[in-house]
This record gives C-alpha cells, structure tokens and sequence, in this order.
C-alpha cells in the first residue's frame, strides 16, 4: 500500500502520521525535505519509526538512513535531455 501524505503545515503532517501509525497500516515513511527543528522528523526519530530521508540529514546524520541528492546536477542533466530532444524553451 502506498500513501501519500501532505498537510499545510507540519502539525497537520504529523497528526495525519500519527493517525496512519495508529491504523497499523504503514511500516515506515520516505519523507521528501530535510530541515532543522522539524516536528515531524523529530517525531519519528524519537518514537523509533522507520524512515527514509531524501536530502542530506541535518539532524543525527550517523543515525539516520538519508539519500542526498545533487540537485544542481539533476537539473543540468534534465536540461541537456531536453535539448538533445530539440527543445529551446527550457524553464
């Protein structure tokens, strides 16, 4: 089962996470964004849940499984697939 979970803000985020823990239905979580004093990554790092991160761990790095990614590279890499494509208006 996949789910996706968005909020617009971080407490509806962790409130949807923990409704989704408590329906037992989830193992763990790939969280998409890396920051600092984040209450949802704070949550599930202290409740010894499961996830993911993709960005670079700001917080626990040795202790967290973290993908960072080059952001600055993917988007000249999509850029020049563009253009072997025969775009010219990239944005």
């Amino acid at each position: 089962m996949n789910t996706l979970i968005t909020g617009s803000n971080e407490k509806e985020v962790l409130q949807v996470i923990k409704t989704v823990l408590n329906s037992g239905r989830v193992d763990g979580f790939i969280v998409l964004y890396s920051k600092r004093d984040d209450e949802v990554l704070d949550y599930l790092y202290d409740n010894g849940i499961t996830y993911v991160l993709v960005g670079k761990a700001t917080v626990n790095p040795n202790q967290v499984i973290y993908i960072d990614n080059d952001n600055i590279q993917a988007a000249k890499e999509a850029t020049d697939y563009l253009i072997q494509l025969g775009h010219e208006k990239i944005a």
